[in-house]
């Protein structure tokens, strides 16, 4: 298992909603397309100056394009 962390920051004048992506891109494709394809996705919602810690966790097992 692959593990990806990381902090997202609100560093707006007020609270907001974001949508965290993670794409995998396959280095040597087979075919043309999809060049990008979508793992997961985190909803947040972050109030004025806060932060949170994001993590996705990848298997390698199941690490099809």
């Amino acid at each position: 298992m692959v593990s990806l962390s990381f902090h997202v920051s609100n560093t707006c004048t007020q609270a907001g909603d974001e949508i965290v992506q993670f794409y995998s891109e396959d280095e040597y494709p087979c075919s043309p397309l999809p060049v990008k394809k979508l793992k997961d996705y985190k909803n947040l919602s972050l109030t004025l100056d806060e932060t949170k810690q994001v993590s996705f966790d990848l298997n390698m097992n199941k690490k099809t394009f």
